[in-house]
Order: structure tokens, then sequence, then C-alpha cells
């Protein structure tokens, strides 16, 4: 979604009428929910492809990447492709495919952009039978070619099962960058994940990594990093979906920590608050043949400096369900607040959770706009369709509104809206 929210990409997959060939798709659209442009892969009859997209501060350009995860098509290339909006008003590719590699190396699942579009990041996680590969790019067009080059790097050790470039996340001008290894081997020897932050100009590692606690934890499944300029210091919110406690694994957790970005690679980073918890884990069911996954809290996230610089996590849970039946997953995003006062995190209006049980609702997470607008993806919601919902704050209300709602709010606004709600209120209003 671009900064200010007027656009938002929108990724996914479809096959032609008879289900035989498949193709993946970026669409783009305004505010008002008109579609500007659609973006296609190429069509092949194996498998539809994972297509993830990033975008500029402007929305003016866009880098997508398409991800054929199995197969063994000598047609389908997995790789990342950016475009630019020309002065026609339309988008046109810019330089070469880049990040390339072959079915099941996975260059492109994972990407993030800085606010001018001129550093692009790319995760591949299964690069070289699952170490991991992070590049970052520079993009200049200043000559009226496209020059692409690469200006960091980072892979896991050969043979290492990393898998870094499970996430990635860049500062706002792209000079820090945050990797995620969902296999990265603690110093004790556990498979825990890690989180990693770099300096791209310097090639140095900002503070030490952050580790999971326990063995497959998955963390750096998610990752989320802000820096504040003026002062400094970044922060960085790192999931670990697979978390848990006895009798409740993979309930998942979320983390958010800060550090001055001056830091050397030895630096330990502070936590900001207690850990952000999944409600409920695994649940096996016997007796009654049911068996539910836990949440896996954290499958997405979204951390924003807010306009008087205190922060805000959205957090995605797609798989948590009040019906503990198989195969029910509504899921559920929440947003929280911190509180420098009381150095917690505080909960932000209700729990978002999806209509229906397929709905696994929190699948991705945008948050723009100084923490006001919030995009939550989903499944297919009962359909064949997914779903996107867009959430945004006025300034009349201290609690987010849906636009348009998807439920009627749980608490009335002391005042009136700016904006006419599309849906009855469920109370009446105090005004």
């Amino acid at each position: 979604m671009s900064n200010n929210g007027n656009f938002i990409a929108i990724s996914g997959s479809e096959s032609d009428t008879e289900g035989d060939t498949f193709r993946g798709f970026v669409k783009l659209y305004g505010s008002d929910n008109t579609l500007l442009y659609k973006f296609e892969t190429e069509s092949i009859d194996e498998v539809a492809p994972i297509v993830n997209v990033a975008m500029s501060g402007n929305g003016k350009r866009l880098a997508i990447g398409a991800v054929f995860p199995t197969g063994n098509s000598t047609v389908a290339v997995s790789g990342v492709k950016v475009y630019d909006l020309t002065e026609e008003n339309k988008y046109g590719q810019i330089g070469d495919i880049i990040a390339a590699g072959i079915m099941g190396d996975l260059p492109g699942l994972r990407l993030d952009m800085s606010e001018d579009g001129s550093r692009l990041i790319v995760g591949g996680r299964n690069h070289d039978n699952g170490s991991g590969r992070v590049r970052v790019y520079t993009i200049d067009t200043s000559t009226g070619e496209a020059v692409i080059k690469v200006l960091f790097q980072l892979a896991g050790a050969a043979g290492s099962e990393d898998h870094l470039g499970s996430s990635v996340s860049t500062s706002r001008t792209g000079k820090y960058v945050a990797i995620g290894g969902t296999g990265v081997v603690d110093s004790a020897g556990s498979r825990t994940g890690a989180v990693k932050v770099y300096n791209t100009n310097t090639n140095e590692r900002v503070g030490g990594a952050i580790y999971g606690t326990s063995a497959s934890d998955a963390t750096g499944f998610s990752v989320d990093l802000v820096e504040i300029e003026e002062v400094g210091v970044l922060y960085v919110a790192v999931a670990s979906i697979f978390s848990g406690v006895e009798g409740h694994s993979d309930r998942g957790n979320v983390d958010i920590y800060t550090l001055s970005s001056d830091s050397d690679k030895n630096a330990a980073w502070n936590k900001v608050g207690k850990s952000l918890d999944g409600d409920r884990g695994a649940t096996l069911d016997f007796e009654k043949g049911r068996y539910h996954i836990g949440d896996s809290f954290g499958f997405s996230l979204g951390l924003a400096k807010m306009k008087d610089d205190s922060l805000r996590v959205a957090v995605g849970s797609p798989f948590f369900s009040n019906v503990r039946e198989s195969d029910a997953y509504y899921g559920v995003v929440k947003l929280f607040e911190y509180s420098a006062e009381q150095g917690s995190w505080d909960q932000v209006a209700y729990d978002i959770v999806g209509k229906s049980k397929t709905s696994a609702s929190g699948t991705s997470i945008a948050l723009v706009n100084g923490g006001d607008t919030l995009a939550i993806g989903g499944g297919p919601d009962g359909t064949s369709k997914g779903s996107v919902i867009i959430y945004a704050q006025d300034e009349t209300s201290s609690k987010p509104s849906s636009m348009p709602s998807s439920m009627p709010s749980e608490m009335p606004s002391g005042q009136p809206s700016s904006i006419p709600s599309s849906w009855p209120s469920s109370m009446p209003s105090e005004m």
C-alpha cells in the first residue's frame, strides 16, 4: 500500500475456465476501489505461482515477484520484475528480470522497497538447498535507462538450512534492512530461527542476532523494521509463529525490540514492553476426531511510527478460530499501541475476525499512514476468491473504523464521523 493509502496492490493467482493453466497477477486499486492496472505472469500448466509485491511510497514503482515453488518446468522462471508509472499513466517494466532462479528456489517470495523506490530487497529462503539468500538492489533511472545493481548480499552457510530470507523489511530510506531466517541455529545448537539487522551502506550488522527461545520457534517468519531518523533509533517487530508453552504449541508470539542505529554488532537489542501472544495452541480431540493447528500469531506483521512518534503494531493470525473444528480458520488481526507511560502494549479497538471458517483473515497485512490505515488480506471467505478489507481511522474517532466496515463498531464514537457509514450502527448514536 502507498504511504497515504491511496493505492493498494493485491496479489493472487487464477486458472483458465478449464483449470488447465495457471497464472499469477497483481491488481492495483485506487482508494475509491477502482481497478487502475492489472499485471499478469506467464501461464503454465503445472502449478499456480505465488506472487508477492512491494511498492514505493507514492505507488509509482512496483516490484513483483512470481515464485513457482514446485514442478519441472523449463519455461517458468521465479524472479522479480520492476515496473514504473510512465508519462502515459501506464506501468512499464524497467530493466531485466532480477533474482531469477529455478523452480523451488523462491527468489521474490519476500520483497520490500524503500519509500523512494531506489532500493529493493529480495529474499529467497530456499536458495542453495535451504541456506537462503537476501539481496538489496539499487535502482537508478537518472540517465533515462534503468540500472539495477546489487548493493548488499547475505547468504546462509552452505548446507545450513538457515532459510535466510524467510522475511525481509527495509527502513524508509533503505539504509537498514531486517532479515529473518527461520532455521538459524543459536549458540546452544537449537534451531530457533533468528532476525538480524544490517546497515546496507557499510555491510555491517547492527546489534546482535535476535534468536527465538526454543527449538522450532520459527523466529523470523515475519519481521518489520522502522527507523526513527530524527533520533537515530531502530525498532523491529519479530514473529515466532511456532512458539508456545505446554499445552499451547504453535500459539505464536511477537516481540518488539529497539536499538540505536549506530550500535555495533555486539550490542544487545532492548525489548519494548512484554511479548504479544496468540490465543490458542494446537488442539487434538481424539473423541470428536478434531484437530486444529495453533494460531501462528505473527504470521503477518505491520509496525508503524505514529504521528506523535509512538508505535503501533498490527499482528495477523490466519489460523485463529473460536470454533475448534478441523478446517475452521476464521483468522484474526489485532492492533496494539505502545504506552510509554505504562511500558505496555495496549490493544486498540476490537479483534478483527474473519467472517467465515475459510477466511484465514490476517494472511497478509499493510499498516501505513502513521498507523491510521490498515489493510488485511485473507483467504477464500466462503467463495473461490480471496478478500482484502481496508480499515481507516479518521480524525474524529479514537478507534479505527472500517472503510467499508465489515462489522459494526463495538464502541460508538463520541462525535459524528466525517465519513457516512455504509452499514447501520449496532447501537444508537450518542449525538
